[in-house]
């Protein structure tokens, strides 16, 4: 039990930290995008031009100054979405070794030794799976305990719910 409010103190921490990260960034980006406008008009002039060349004087400095941030920023937002995708593929590949594993166990006689694997199993791959599948997963594993290896008291629809929600929490991802 303390950790699972370990877990949910923790997602509390991180939902705040998420919400105050945004705000600053927002702050940041307007900052960032409108300085460069204000420095440029307040040093060479103190209104609109008519004249071309300082239109033009204008718009390279704003190519040369945004293009340095927008490069930044591009590079920024690959770094997160690979980042993004990894912790997609961790998540998939631990739900899928705990479906095979627990279609492998539903296969033979699953004793005591597999159930105890099966939780390590879930206790170890628990921060890439959701609090519901983890918790259903234990259950699952406590159904087999409770059979103590007797095949005939097994029931086929409670396996497959157990892999349903493994394979649904896949497709998700």
């Amino acid at each position: 039990m303390q950790f699972d409010a370990k877990m949910k103190m923790m997602n509390r921490i991180k939902r705040r930290f998420v919400n105050w990260k945004r705000w600053i960034g927002g702050a940041v980006t307007i900052v960032v995008f409108v300085l460069p406008i204000l420095v440029y008009f307040l040093n060479f002039h103190s209104g609109f031009s008519n004249d071309h060349s300082d239109w033009s004087a204008f718009g390279d400095y704003i190519g040369g100054v945004y293009s340095v941030i927008v490069a930044i920023l591009l590079f920024y937002l690959t770094i997160n979405a690979n980042f993004s995708a990894e912790k997609r593929n961790e998540k998939k590949e631990a739900l899928i070794e705990i479906y095979e594993y627990i279609v492998d166990v539903s296969e033979d006689d699953a004793g005591l030794e597999h159930n105890k694997v099966l939780r390590k199993l879930a206790v170890k791959k628990r921060l890439y799976i959701s609090e519901e599948v983890y918790n259903k997963v234990i259950q699952f594993a406590d159904y087999y305990i409770e059979l103590n290896g007797d095949r005939t008291r097994r029931d086929p629809n409670r396996i497959n719910e157990i892999l349903n929600e493994l394979k649904c929490s896949i497709d998700k991802l």
